[in-house]
């Protein structure tokens, strides 16, 4: 980190102004803040893009990672709820206990109420905040949902998943030996319930709402977007037009899941159309990025070891971009390291605002758009879970080191119908080092700029890495904060509320 913040001093003099105010002063509507839109993709694999996999159908996507800056080593959390907290928050989850563990229906808690989000620090900079789709970060109390914390408006939902048309969620609970199961309506617009949007395939109800956002409003006010899709996580639901494009594809639960990646792409292609013809687009800087690896069965993570859930490759790092207009350097590929925490910052920065300095984040926007300057970071925790055995993994430069039972470590095929590669590195194995202070848990080091698939350990023959790593790890035990998951509670059964899923129980 002294490194990273030691190169954000230096540009301490540059970073005073919004980026796009320091550029070609002739052009007036480029003095003013740039505009920034965030899309998050929910369980897109690494090749389920056309950029890795020429198989797949995303020329909108495609054609703006190829016209930016392919982000080859970006990190995001195992699961849903953790990586949208740190995306919202810049923390590591452990540090705010939302590590391993998605926010359910019937559960009373949310991303922390003793932190300054992302929208609500764009909110001083002068910014409107919107946001477009899923939330997935509490909503038991009115206080934890989205106009309440920063954004000027919310059209979406509140859980992790729904039917796509119907916008029906159904959960269930056990408490005392009875079980409760809720169904009920999850779409709202601001506070209020959306049913006009029932029976409209959610994709292009985002799009839909983004497109309107961007169209009604002035472009000399800055904007930031907020487009988390519900794609492509399930229900594998798509209208048939776009699962008919993989007619090749036998499996259909993948011929499914493709179908939705590409109707995905064209609701980005309808952002970006709204974008350029309502004069947003060259004062504009676009993230796109998964929010996890893929799941088995459907998504594919080739050739990165693992999916969902799990803190290997496939399960961490994941599909993204940026693309800007304001880019010194589009039309290239970087393999530097990018944490979703980083965003919050970088953000903050192109606004012209200073970070909150508690944060895990660092600023990338200067690293990647200027090869000549050093990395923004070298280094970070993929995730520490201390609730049953320690479950934790680190990554500094080369090196990653994973401590306890991973799990989840199969390979998917490379493409549909091909078979797998040879089998993986049994991670139940016995791999303990033995160092000052004695036995350590069980280790496993791999070298993930060589190795990005960690088919070799290195742990027996790399000895004093594994130590600097799990010493490096143990000092960020001090920041770990229990796992925030009290128990289910079943006033949140939508019969309560109407058939709705609704605030108002916690």
């Amino acid at each position: 980190m002294s490194v990273t913040w030691l190169s954000v001093l230096l540009l301490s003099s540059v970073l005073e102004e919004p980026v796009s105010a320091q550029l070609d002063s002739s052009d007036k509507q480029e003095s003013a803040q740039p505009h920034l839109i965030l899309i998050v993709a929910d369980d897109l694999g690494w090749n389920d893009i056309s950029w890795h996999n020429s198989d797949v159908i995303s020329p909108n996507l495609g054609q703006l990672a190829r016209e930016g800056i392919i982000l080859e080593n970006s990190y995001v959390q195992p699961i849903c709820s953790p990586t949208r907290s740190a995306l919202m928050a810049s923390r590591y989850p452990f540090t705010i206990g939302r590590q391993n563990n998605v926010i359910k229906p019937f559960c009373p808690t949310g991303l922390t109420l003793n932190t300054t989000i992302l929208p609500q620090e764009l909110k001083k900079l002068g910014y409107d905040t919107h946001i477009a789709g899923k939330w997935h970060l509490g909503y038991c109390k009115w206080e934890y949902t989205p106009t309440y914390r920063g954004f000027d408006t919310f059209h979406g939902f509140y859980h992790g998943a729904q039917d796509y048309y119907t916008h029906i969620r159904t959960d269930s609970m056990e408490a005392d030996h009875v079980t409760t199961e809720g169904t009920g309506y999850d779409y709202r617009n601001n506070t209020e319930v959306d049913f006009a949007s029932a029976g409209d395939y959610s994709t292009f109800v985002i799009a839909d709402t983004v497109e309107n956002i961007i169209m009604s409003r002035d472009p000399a006010t800055p904007l930031f977007m907020y487009v988390p899709f519900q794609s492509v996580h399930n229900p594998m639901e798509v209208p048939e037009e776009y699962s008919n494009m993989y007619s090749n594809v036998t499996n259909h639960k993948r011929r499914m899941f493709l179908g939705m990646v590409t109707a995905m792409d064209d609701a980005v292609g309808q952002i970006v159309t709204a974008l350029k013809s309502s004069g947003h687009y060259n004062n504009s800087v676009i993230v796109f990025t998964t929010d996890n690896g893929g799941p088995n069965n459907t998504a594919n993570n080739w050739p990165l070891r693992g999916h969902k859930g799990s803190v290997w490759e496939g399960g961490t790092r994941g599909p993204a971009f940026i693309h800007s207009p304001l880019l010194s350097n589009p039309g290239t590929v970087s393999h530097r390291m990018v944490h979703v925490t980083d965003w919050y910052p970088t953000f903050v920065r192109l606004a012209g605002g200073s970070p909150p300095s508690d944060i895990d984040g660092v600023n990338q926007w200067e690293a990647l758009n200027n090869n000549s300057l050093p990395p923004a970071r070298d280094y970070f925790v993929y995730d520490i879970d201390r609730t049953d055995a320690l479950v934790a993994a680190i990554r500094s430069g080369d090196y990653k080191l994973l401590v306890g039972d991973i799990g989840h470590d199969s390979y998917d095929p490379q493409s549909p119908g091909a078979g797998h590669p040879p089998a993986a590195v049994n991670t139940g194995g016995s791999c303990k080092q033995t160092a000052a202070g004695g036995d350590l848990p069980t280790m496993q080091l791999y070298n993930i700029t060589g190795d990005p698939s960690e088919r070799e350990d290195l742990s027996a023959s790399q000895p004093s890495v594994v130590k600097d790593l799990w010493l490096r790890l143990q000092q960020e035990f001090s920041r770990y904060v229990t796992k925030d998951t009290p128990p289910d509670d079943a006033a949140a059964d939508p019969k309560n509320f109407g058939g709705v899923w609704s605030p108002g129980w916690c």
